[in-house]
């Protein structure tokens, strides 16, 4: 019986041995797993934090290459938007492009630009991206009676001009000095871009083309009346296509915007007998022509609205009284003994669409984020 129950105390102690052993194993490889799962973490970790800062740094290089590069939106359009595309650095490499809204960097100095920072170590990759935004202010030529590209012709006596302006020279129209100038002399003068011609026209409601527009007679033009058939523009904005020809308007009255397209070499729009111009409910311009304008309306009519602009030479014939400014590219011939522009709040009023000068760019709030993270 005592040798018996000792074969048994010590297969008891065997089996309690080995479950020990086996359970000192078992805790050895999870010890282990988890020191190798607590490497493998710290690695990846690693692994996106050096992801991280390279893809930060892409995104520098990105602000870099835009603040020290004057033409880079037509050098990295060129190159469809890459600044760097997987440059190595150390055991990782970055990549930063630039991305338009519509794809085109250098169809607008305006546009707004994202910046796409991505970089990669290991097996993380990260990226990042912020927006860029045109901070714009109103243009110069805003602050002033008249602004214009070429020469101020007009005789003494025969001009008022509330808030001065500029252009390139001045003179009576025989060609003599003015006794008292009536502008500042720039060279070159600073203009808003021409551009805003196809600005105001993507806004507006067209006339039909083919419609003959050589001698307007009688009509109006707001938000509530067309002519010719056409429905009402909301914001009395219309574009009219001289078809490379003349257009005349007479007797008409323009509460709202019209727009002048196509108007070539040695033609000319005429604002002619009658013609009342005022301003929309948003106020700004109300007249835009791409090419030589003659405005010729006549004293009856009385006071004139608007901010004028045209492209090309500008004559003023009879007398002219305006509330607003004028801006011409090229020459402005006074070709009548009275002509008289005072400042009115609402020709500059927003500033209008394309009457305005780019600052610099600047973040968008909160554009600033991670977007893609492994």
């Amino acid at each position: 019986m005592t040798k018996s129950g000792n074969a048994n105390d010590r297969g008891t102690i065997y089996i309690l041995v080995l479950m020990v052993s086996v359970i000192t194993t078992v805790i050895g490889l999870v010890g282990f797993r988890l020191l190798e799962n607590q490497t493998r973490m710290s690695q990846n970790e690693t692994e996106r934090d050096e992801a991280m800062v390279l893809a930060e740094s892409a995104v520098q290089i990105g602000v870099d290459a835009i603040m020290s590069t004057p033409s880079w939106r037509n050098i990295y359009q060129a190159v469809g938007g890459d600044v760097v595309t997987n440059k190595r650095m150390g055991r990782g490499s970055m990549s930063t492009t630039l991305v338009d809204d519509d794809g085109d960097l250098s169809d607008d100095p305006s546009d707004s630009v994202t910046i796409v920072g991505s970089g990669s170590f290991g097996g993380s990759t990260q990226q990042l991206q912020i927006t860029l935004d045109m901070v714009t202010s109103p243009h110069p030529a805003l602050n002033e009676s008249i602004r214009l590209g070429g020469k101020l012709l007009a005789d003494d006596g025969t001009m008022t001009l509330e808030n001065g302006g500029t252009a390139s020279d001045q003179s009576q129209r025989d060609g003599r000095p003015m006794t008292t100038p009536l502008v500042q002399i720039a060279s070159p003068v600073d203009l808003p871009d021409a551009s805003l011609v196809n600005t105001w026209a993507a806004l507006g409601t067209p006339i039909p083309p083919g419609t003959n527009v050589t001698n307007i007679v009688g009509e109006r033009f707001d938000s509530s009346n067309a002519p010719f058939g056409v429905a009402p523009d909301p914001n009395g904005i219309y574009i009219i296509d001289a078809g490379n020809g003349n257009v005349s308007l007479k007797n008409c009255q323009i509460r709202g915007t019209l727009i002048f397209i196509n108007v070539k070499d040695r033609k000319q729009v005429e604002i002619g007998n009658d013609t009342k111009l005022e301003y929309g409910s948003s106020g700004g311009p109300t007249i835009i022509v791409d090419g030589d304008l003659l405005l010729n309306t006549g004293w009856s009519i009385g006071v004139q609205q608007g901010l004028i602009y045209c492209t090309g030479d500008l004559e003023i014939r009879d007398n002219f009284m305006l509330t607003g400014l004028i801006i011409a590219g090229g020459d402005v011939d006074v070709n009548s003994p009275f002509v008289s522009i005072n400042a009115n709040p609402s020709a500059v009023a927003g500033p209008p669409e394309g009457f305005t000068t780019d600052v610099g760019l600047r973040m968008r709030d909160a554009s600033w984020q991670r977007v893609v993270q492994n």
